[in-house]
This record gives C-alpha cells, sequence and structure tokens, in this order.
C-alpha cells in the first residue's frame, strides 16, 4: 500500500469514508498487489458486516485523486466458504471477491483476535476456480461448435475466444499464478511462460493474428480448443 502512504492517505483516512456500523472488518485491495495495473488503479474496499448490508451494495469515494470503490458483503459469505461443493460454479466475480480477501489488508476489526481469511483455504478456492473456469470453457466451446456447423463462423470466433480466455485461466490456476479476471490472463500467462512458450504463442496465434479465412481459423481454434480441454481434464496441463 505504498501508493497511499506515497499520496498521503491512512487506513483511518480511508475507515472515516465508511459507515462501520455493523462492520465486523473492512479489506482493502488493488491490483498492484499482484505487480498488475499502475499507479491510475483504483482500490478495493470490501466492508464486511455482521447482517445483509443495508447500504448500497456499491459505493465510491476519492482522497487525494485517488479513486476508492466500496463494496458491502454479508460476512457469513465468508465465514461458509468452506461449505461450497467442489463441483458447484461459482462465478469469477465472487471466485475474485474471495481472493481479493485472501490477498488484500485487513484494516478493521472488530475483534483483533479473529483474522477474517482465516475461512479461505487457498487450495479449495483453486480447485473452484479450476471447475468454475473449466465450465465456462466448456460452454463457450459448445456455442462455438454450434456457429460453426450454422456457417456462423465470425461469431464462432468470438466465442472461441471467449473458450480459450477462461481455459488458459485455468492452466494460470494450475500454474499458481492467477487472478480471476479475465484482462489479465495473457499478461500473468507471458509471466510464467515467457513469449516462446507454446501456451504463449498459440495465445497470440489464436487471438491476434488477422482473419483471413474466418472457416479455417475456426476450425483450427476450435481443434486447439478441444486438444487443451482434453489435457487439462487429464492434468497433464502444465508442460
Amino acid at each position: 500500500m505504498e501508493r497511499l502512504l506515497s499520496n498521503k492517505i491512512s487506513f483511518q483516512d480511508v475507515l472515516q469514508e465508511i459507515n462501520l456500523n455493523g462492520t465486523c472488518s473492512v479489506v482493502i485491495y488493488t491490483s498492484q498487489i499482484d505487480d498488475l495495473g499502475s499507479d491510475d488503479s483504483d482500490f478495493d474496499v470490501y466492508v464486511l458486516c455482521n447482517e445483509p448490508p443495508s447500504q448500497k451494495y456499491n459505493d465510491h469515494f476519492c482522497i487525494n485523486t485517488i479513486e476508492f470503490d466500496i463494496e458491502y458483503h454479508y460476512i457469513d459469505i465468508i465465514k461458509k466458504f468452506n461449505n461450497l461443493d467442489l463441483d458447484k460454479f461459482v462465478s469469477p466475480t465472487r471466485l475474485s471477491f474471495y481472493l481479493r480477501i485472501l490477498k488484500g489488508d485487513v484494516i478493521y476489526n472488530i475483534d483483533d483476535s479473529i483474522d477474517i481469511r482465516k475461512y479461505i483455504n487457498k487450495d479449495r478456492l483453486e480447485q473452484l476456480g479450476v471447475f468454475s473456469f473449466m465450465t465456462l470453457a466448456r460452454s463457450d466451446y459448445s456455442d462455438a461448435l454450434k456457429m460453426y456447423n450454422l456457417g456462423e463462423h465470425i461469431t464462432g470466433i468470438m466465442l472461441a475466444r471467449n473458450a480459450l480466455n477462461n481455459l488458459i485461466m485455468v492452466v494460470n490456476i494450475l500454474n499458481q499464478n492467477y487472478v480471476f479476471k479475465t484482462k489479465w490472463v495473457y499478461c500473468l500467462l507471458y509471466r510464467s511462460f515467457g513469449e516462446n512458450h507454446h501456451y504463449t504463442q498459440n495465445y497470440r496465434r489464436f487471438t491476434l493474428h488477422e482473419i483471413s479465412d474466418p472457416e479455417k481459423s475456426l476450425e483450427n481454434l476450435l481443434t486447439y480448443i478441444h486438444d487443451l480441454i482434453v489435457k487439462v481434464r487429464l492434468h497433464n496441463g502444465i508442460t
């Protein structure tokens, strides 16, 4: 949180902008914690409440030109994390919330003897992430295949690229270098494997190259996605 200090902003300054009535914990996160983003990145403030929050779910404030987004959440969402079924889909938004609670800085606790992060098991979170992003990838792949059969090749390519992003998210999770935001999948893939690895080269090949033959491009992308799904499912993953 060096950027807060350099802008002469304390955690107490942040807390003064929040309604702490009924609050048991406050966690602050920025993408710079994961060496992502920039000095323009905002801070996300998660207010964990003892009861379902009556405040607006989302809010916003600014201190010394630094932007802060606030979200209010019921603490039981965290406390019941380990009761989630590992074979049930969890949305990327909710997965990101859990991960940010795990990685962020706790700046307020009504009971200093309890660290709210203890309720989130990292291995379990990664298992949920793999299952959920595989579910999304397979759904997009299925839809892309339908578009191919209908002759809607450009739409199929768009869907197949979504599937590829979700699959690369799984690769990143298995490689222990991830955030649950697909906008960062290539950045983290490149960071893990470098420019010349087949994962990196194939990602660039299927997302950046000009499409001169949509039908053939979709065929090749669908084949690659199918093979990658099989590879990940068989746990042959990160080689």
